[in-house]
């Protein structure tokens, strides 16, 4: 039934959204079914934005705990943050093993793309609420990126980019 019900909204061209997962073998089958996007307990449950900021402040520059874990994030979700400027304040080791040209200090889009100016896609330039499916030109996978507003410790505004990888070897 699941199955059918993704046909039939991939069929009508709608973006997938998959709610309340909580465990890895339905994170699994949601991939195998092409889900676009996916959120749950399985990740984190639910938070204030006030707690999500901190956390994310907290944990940009985390040290993996296992291969597993290593193996688990480098397929589910990465996290950068960037000032007002573009330029990158924090990233976590999953960005920096999937992304090695990202350096603090320097223009997110500099780091990436090697381009003078934001990324045409950028949810950031163009403003997107909420979570947004990208393929990633230079990993050719399919992403899922939001753009969260966040204080930085300086006082100013800067954007925590946090993306999930939702196919693997897609072109």
């Amino acid at each position: 039934m699941l199955a059918a019900a993704v046909n039939l909204a991939k069929t009508l061209g709608f973006a997938i959204v998959a709610e309340g997962v909580e465990t890895k073998e339905q994170l699994e089958l949601l991939r195998s079914l092409e889900c676009d996007m996916v959120q749950g307990y399985y990740f984190s449950k639910p938070m204030p934005e006030e707690e999500f900021e901190k956390y994310l402040r907290d944990h940009a520059n985390d040290a993996l705990e296992s291969d597993e874990e290593e193996e688990e994030r480098r397929s589910a979700s990465g996290c950068y943050v960037i000032d007002e400027e573009y330029n990158v304040v924090a990233f976590n080791k999953v960005i920096g093993e999937l992304y090695p040209s990202m350096k603090l200090g320097e223009k997110c889009h500099k780091c990436l793309m090697n381009i003078d100016e934001p990324c045409e896609v950028c949810p950031v330039k163009n403003h997107v609420l909420g979570p947004t499916t990208y393929l990633d030109p230079i990993r050719k996978v399919y992403e899922s990126v939001d753009a969260v507003e966040i204080p930085l410790e300086d006082g100013r505004k800067g954007h925590a980019l946090v993306l999930a990888t939702l196919e693997h070897g897609r072109t």
